[in-house]
């Protein structure tokens, strides 16, 4: 769960925290590949949690200072993304184990990757625009 440049939006502000993002996710993978995801689990996840939250306010930032006129539609992906990771957040405390770090992973990697390649190239390639790029 590597950052590759596939996933960069050629934009640094945005790109910088989607590496901090895949690199949380990495290690969690890590974590499940050598037995201590049930261990770790908890701190990561709060991890996660908080480093998401940061990620999406900064981008509602980003698409205010733009007045990104798809602001809305992209907000409610990111508060339905942070739903789900709620939901994980809250299993996490009552019953971690290998199964919940991996049902996670598969979850932030398949939406963020979706997310990335949608929503915020969109966004990206808005921003670039209306700086003249």
């Amino acid at each position: 769960m590597e950052w590759k440049d596939d996933y960069s939006v050629n934009l640094d502000l945005i790109d910088a925290d989607h590496r901090v993002l895949f690199s949380l996710m990495d290690k969690l993978n890590k974590a499940v590949r050598t037995g201590k995801a049930r261990a770790l689990l908890p701190d990561m996840i709060k991890n996660l949690t908080e480093y998401v939250a940061y990620h999406f306010e900064h981008e509602a930032k980003i698409m205010a200072q733009y007045n990104y006129p798809l602001m809305d539609d992209h907000i409610r992906e990111h508060d339905d993304a942070s739903e789900k990771i709620a939901y994980f957040s809250s299993v996490v405390r009552t019953a971690a184990d290998e199964n919940t770090a991996k049902d996670l992973l598969e979850f932030l990697f398949g939406w963020i990757t979706i997310h990335i390649e949608d929503s915020d190239r969109r966004l990206a390639s808005f921003i670039r625009a209306m700086q003249g790029r």
